[in-house]
């Protein structure tokens, strides 16, 4: 029975380090990328993609130009759920970043991410995808 209650304690000491880590290693202090239950969109991932679908328009530019492909927005899930920090890891250009960067603005607030049951502040990458319908190039 020690030897079980041992591994145990060893175990949660490893993850709490790691945590600990994870917080320390971000350039973010005190922001985790791991974390028990994670940071989410109010009702989920399909209502988030719901929520973009209705809120985003395609940028005329990126019409024009036949501009296609995927953003990748990094943002942070403060503890109150508030989106902070947010800036475009990867774009594609031609108004689809800045379209991208505002949709995802407006979905604020989240569900935190949580460790241990309490809300941490937690670092996402966020992708948003732009595709042209068949047809729609100019």
């Amino acid at each position: 029975m020690k030897t079980i209650a041992s591994i145990c304690f060893i175990l949660t000491v490893a993850l709490s380090t790691a945590q600990e880590l994870d917080s320390m290693s971000s350039k973010y202090p005190g922001v985790y990328t791991i974390v028990d239950e994670p940071a989410s969109f109010p009702g989920g991932l399909v209502a988030f993609y719901d929520f973009l679908d209705s809120e985003m328009g395609y940028p005329e530019t990126a019409l024009k130009e036949g501009v296609e492909g995927r953003i990748f927005v990094e943002l942070i899930v403060e503890e109150n759920g508030e989106l902070t920090n947010m800036r475009v890891a990867k774009g594609i250009g031609s108004g689809c970043d800045e379209e991208a960067m505002r949709a995802i603005a407006k979905s604020s607030p989240w569900n935190p991410g949580k460790i241990n049951g309490k809300p941490v502040r937690q670092i996402l990458i966020q992708n948003i995808l732009f595709k042209l319908e068949d047809g729609k190039k100019d």
